[in-house]
């Protein structure tokens, strides 16, 4: 039985966090909070059993993160490889899981070979798999996205299990503002799970309901510094070591239902400007980022970090802070 561990960051009192620990008796929870977090978010927490109340104070990165961020999460992803983790889920506050089976059906996929369904392409766009489709956020409007190949794929190993949501959908603010409606339900493929093909087509995925094995931890910090890109310049990153490692993405069960904590349509915008005018050059510069032969997660994140410190399109800091997530990480795992 593999070691699951959950792991979030929240500034409300997360009352679902109960239901996690109904279906995973045994996964065990890692929740970042605030220096400054009230009591009775800590108490609440306190009630959970196997649930680690995360500041991360010691360590090295955590104050080049900063507080008043959900890049804490990073914080509690350090704990989790520390106490071991096999599987770690990602989740969002406002997650509500919609089966019983939620972490069996994660271990499922990420432990034992995927036959099924293959996504092939340039691009592709998970958000195509609900009903009604959507542009999942940091995707960009123009690009011709791929659809499912006619080519199943036979044993392939899944390294990241991105499910998907009904409800509030994951998506930027300038389809929000277009109307993008609540999705009601995934199509026939997303119901039944796609994986991306690896070597030929690119996706994102975000930190929300998504899964990953140990290998790859280095490489799901949430960045710093870009906004609501946080979390999809960090798949792009992990993709290229997926590749070479001969690893898939995969979309589709399980499913939660997003009810979307309070969002202003400014603020988003707002921090989605800088990734919608780097996506293209950013997404350009990490694909042709290669592994070499020895290199195992932590030290191809380090060298793609330190390369990129020397393109001007790169805030300075945000590389300093993943410099410093390597560090912390290598003295955990």
């Amino acid at each position: 039985m593999s070691k699951i561990a959950l792991v979030t960051t929240t500034i409300n009192v997360p009352h679902v966090l109960k239901l996690y620990r109904k279906y995973g008796p045994n996964v065990e929870m890692f929740v970042a909070v605030e220096r400054d977090s009230p009591i009775s978010l800590v108490d609440f927490l306190q009630t959970i059993d196997r649930c680690h109340v995360v500041f991360g104070y010691e360590y090295s990165c955590s104050e080049l993160i900063g507080w008043r961020t959900i890049q804490r999460r990073n914080l509690a992803l350090l704990e989790a490889v520390k106490w071991g983790a096999d599987i770690i889920v990602s989740v969002d506050d406002d997650n509500t899981p919609l089966s019983p089976g939620y972490f069996h059906t994660f271990e499922r996929l990420l432990t034992t070979p995927f036959f099924g369904l293959k996504a092939g392409g340039q691009w592709f766009n998970p958000g195509g798999l609900t009903v009604p489709p959507c542009l999942h956020r940091g995707l960009p409007f123009h690009c011709d996205y791929a659809e499912i190949d006619g080519v199943p794929a036979i044993g392939q190993k899944v390294g990241v299990a991105a499910g998907l949501w009904v409800g509030d959908p994951d998506i930027g603010a300038v389809s929000r503002a277009a109307g993008q409606p609540l999705v009601k339900d995934l199509n026939a493929a997303g119901r039944a799970g796609v994986i991306v093909d690896p070597v030929s087509t690119t996706t994102v995925f975000n930190s929300q309901n998504t899964a990953f094995v140990r290998e790859l931890a280095p490489l799901m910090m949430m960045w710093t510094g870009v906004g609501r890109y946080d979390d999809i310049f960090a798949s792009l990153l992990c993709q290229c070591y997926m590749a070479w490692r001969g690893m898939c993405v995969h979309f589709g069960p399980p499913v939660v239902c997003q009810a979307r904590n309070p969002h202003t349509l400014q603020h988003d915008l707002e921090q989605e400007m800088y990734g919608m005018k780097t996506f293209q050059l950013l997404a350009f510069c990490l694909l042709r980022h290669v592994p070499e032969k020895d290199d195992t997660a932590l030290t191809f994140a380090r060298k793609t970090f330190e390369s990129l410190a020397d393109f001007d399109y790169v805030i300075g800091p945000q590389m300093k802070t993943a410099l410093a997530f390597c560090d912390d990480m290598e003295q955990t795992l």
